[in-house]
């Protein structure tokens, strides 16, 4: 990552951010200044393998998630937001801004050359730490990557050795976890559970009596595989200690999904009470999203979720709308309306320029980003909403061509879409509001409307794919 100095930094304060094409952000007008108004804490919940389908104020009918569904009704519900349908990829278009054929070429690695929105806005004056699933490094770098990516404090874990040890029944990424760091030391967390351990770490940086205001980013496993019991589930609350070394291995339990997605909703639920009980509420943005659709391999072959009166697979590598588009709410009672659902569109790379545009700072000078600000769009004001979103895929159940996108740029799939129309790079247009699980493309003069749409997401897609620095 680029590491951005102070002077450097100021220099670029009155820059406005250049556009890579027209689904760029044009000038960053801030919704706060340091001179005036307080500017806000900014917490962002990311889930991991969590689709839309899953959550009940998505349309979801199989599980339950109060907190997560208050949280919506409390503040905003996009509809409409695309990550990546796999996680690497979308955490570096999220840190970045960027789109993945211009900075992501390997698998869990985040280019050291790369600015991130946690080091503009450490720059900036903000307190910043992440807890949870980190998984873009070799944690045997010196400086570690999540060191350098803008961050005071960390807890997280060293993800490519986790694989080993979970095969060897030695601990997973939910309980015993054997390389587990907090801010550069390795901890042993004993039988505590992951997630809470991530949860009193986010509570511990978020409750500090400080002047200055904070980002924190917590990065859940949940509901990554393997499915495990949770601490809430009568098997772990029966069993104890005995029962947690039943669990250590590599492949999970379908039936757990659902204790893990309701201990996840219950941990959203418990931060927000933190931010009451500490008199944050009303000046704390809270994102609540996923980096991708729900998995479909190994245990999870055997999920279904019902949705929209269908039981349904979970869509994660797919480019359908059930694994590149995912759940994003936004809450901050003392910023934003409650209650709102909006059709407008946003996607991964918009998270660098709005959270700098909530905390006022400008984009770095020569810094350049695919997003755009949505910080107008949970003010009511849509006027430079975008026209469209995008998004990559393999369209298989397999890691396989996210791994080595270059070896394999010749066979993923672009996807572009706006309000209601979405066209695919091999030809494919949809009528996604009518037919929202893709089942019948239309034919090339077979619809005036869809032909009118499918020249325009063509056209804009050629644009965006020739435009700006590109690797694959």
């Amino acid at each position: 990552m680029k590491n951005l100095s102070r002077r450097s930094f100021m220099k670029s304060i009155g820059s406005a951010a250049a556009v890579f094409a027209s689904g760029g952000c044009g000038n960053i007008s801030a919704i706060t200044s340091s001179n005036s108004i307080k500017r806000p804490n900014i917490l962002l919940i990311l889930g991991d393998d969590i689709g839309r389908e899953t959550i009940s104020c998505y349309g979801g009918e199989s599980y339950s998630t109060p907190n997560i569904d208050k949280l919506a009704a409390e503040g905003m519900r996009f509809k409409n937001c695309y990550a990546t349908p796999i996680c690497s990829p979308t955490r570096v278009e999220l840190l970045t801004g960027k789109y993945s054929f211009r900075n992501y070429t390997k698998w869990r690695e985040l280019k050291d050359d790369q600015t991130t929105f946690p080091q503009i806005l450490q720059q900036n004056g903000y307190r910043t730490a992440i807890a949870g699933k980190w998984q873009l490094e070799d944690w045997d770098e010196q400086p570690k990557g999540i060191e350098k990516a803008g961050y005071d404090e960390y807890l997280s874990l060293d993800h490519p050795k986790m694989l080993s040890y979970s095969k060897r029944d030695e601990g997973n990424v939910f309980w015993k976890i054997p390389t587990l760091y907090k801010n550069g030391k390795h901890i042993d967390p004993g039988y505590e559970y992951a997630e809470d351990l991530f949860y009193e770490f986010t509570k511990d940086f978020i409750s500090r009596d400080s002047e200055k205001p904070w980002l924190m980013e917590y990065h859940m496993n949940l509901c990554h595989r393997p499915f495990m019991p949770t601490p809430d589930s009568d098997v772990i609350k029966e069993g104890g200690k005995s029962a947690i070394d039943k669990f250590l291995g590599f492949e999970g339990e379908t039936k757990y999904f659902s204790d893990m997605l309701s201990y996840a909703d219950k941990l959203v639920g418990k931060l927000v009470e933190v931010l009451e009980k500490t008199g944050q509420r009303d000046n704390t943005l809270v994102i609540f999203t996923a980096d991708n659709g729900t998995d479909n391999v190994w245990e999870a072959k055997q999920l279904r979720s019902e949705y929209r009166n269908r039981m349904v697979e979970g869509g994660k590598y797919k480019t359908s709308d059930l694994g590149a588009a995912v759940p994003f709410i936004a809450n901050c009672p003392g910023m934003l309306k409650s209650g709102v659902v909006t059709e407008e569109l946003i996607d991964f790379s918009d998270i660098l320029p709005s959270f700098c545009d909530a905390a006022g700072a400008r984009l770095p000078e020569g810094l350049e980003t695919d997003g755009r600000s949505f910080i107008p769009l949970l003010k009511g004001d849509s006027s430079n909403a975008r026209d469209w979103i995008y998004s990559w895929g393999g369209f298989i159940k397999t890691s396989r061509r996210y791994k080595d996108p270059v070896k394999y740029k010749d066979e993923h799939l672009h996807i572009i879409r706006n309000k209601r129309w979405k066209y695919y790079s091999d030809g494919r247009i949809f009528d996604i509001i009518n037919d929202p699980f893709e089942e019948n493309p239309f034919k090339e003069s077979e619809n005036e409307q869809a032909d009118k749409a499918r020249e325009y997401l063509e056209a804009e897609l050629a644009k965006l794919r020739s435009s700006g620095r590109r690797l694959w």
